[in-house]
């Protein structure tokens, strides 16, 4: 199954790379909302840009904004399971308390309240930035009691104890006895949240609220469905939902054998 599904993620990245060679294509006037065709496989959008080439950028974009929120997302949960693991009784009650209320919150409706005070008119990249940073804050409380606990576990090893009575430094003992045991399930909760930050970005790029134009997003491209005059005139409007549930099952399966 794993590598099934990194196989799919090498076709559809090279098919990505292969419509970004082809150079830009400027927006055709008069083919919008055109059907396939030898120019336009897929078909065009309301601007007549080539939607084919525009699913290449919302994968590429998707995958590089997700993947780095996801580290940022996995560093920031590390970093409290650490503080959490070392810090004795009441401190960590106290700190799990905060992370369970962060945890209980609506996050995904946080996040299109932030998104939405937000100026509309960011740059592309800027917005793509903004965007995924938000993620990131938001999605870290999700798998801190997990990593908490074997950082609590970790601490009264026999190792560490004997190197914190020994007189390392905590930093060291941290990077060097601590952090090579985290590495597992912290690449488990990267792997499983990039397709969580896919369809995040998703559902506000389809409210107008994720990454924003000239860049083009998953979101951007599922608002193409609500056009009744796109949908009458091609089916390859719904292409970009498939290649979307096709790449999050994919990273997903590869995560959940980690």
């Amino acid at each position: 199954m794993k590598k099934s599904a990194l196989l799919c993620l090498a076709i559809l990245c090279v098919a990505a790379v292969s419509s970004l060679l082809r150079g830009p294509i400027p927006a055709d006037r008069e083919t919008v909302n055109a059907s396939t065709s030898a120019k336009h496989w897929a078909g065009t959008d309301e601007l007549g840009r080539d939607r084919a080439q525009r699913m290449g950028t919302a994968f590429l974009i998707g995958m590089a904004g997700a993947t780095a929120a996801a580290f940022l997302s996995t560093g920031i949960t590390l970093a409290a399971a650490m503080a959490i693991g070392f810090a004795n009784h009441p401190v960590r009650a106290i700190l799990l308390y905060c992370s369970d209320l962060f945890l209980a919150l609506p996050w995904l409706f946080l996040l299109m309240l932030v998104r939405a005070v937000l100026p509309l008119s960011l740059p592309g990249m800027l917005s793509a930035v903004v965007t995924y940073s938000l993620l990131a804050v938001l999605g870290w409380p999700v798998y801190v009691r997990a990593v908490s606990a074997r950082v609590a576990t970790l601490s009264l090893a026999d190792w560490v104890v004997h190197a914190r009575a020994s007189g390392l430094r905590f930093r060291r003992v941290l990077t060097v006895h601590v952090l090579p045991h985290l590495l597992p399930i912290s690449m488990t909760q990267l792997l499983l949240c990039v397709p969580l930050f896919l369809i995040a970005e998703a559902n506000l790029g389809s409210l107008g609220l994720g990454v924003g134009e000239p860049l083009v997003s998953w979101g951007s491209l599922l608002s193409d469905i609500a056009s009744s005059a796109q949908r009458a005139s091609t089916a390859w409007v719904y292409l970009p939902l498939f290649l979307l549930v096709v790449t999050v099952f994919s990273v997903e399966s590869i995560g959940a054998e980690e």
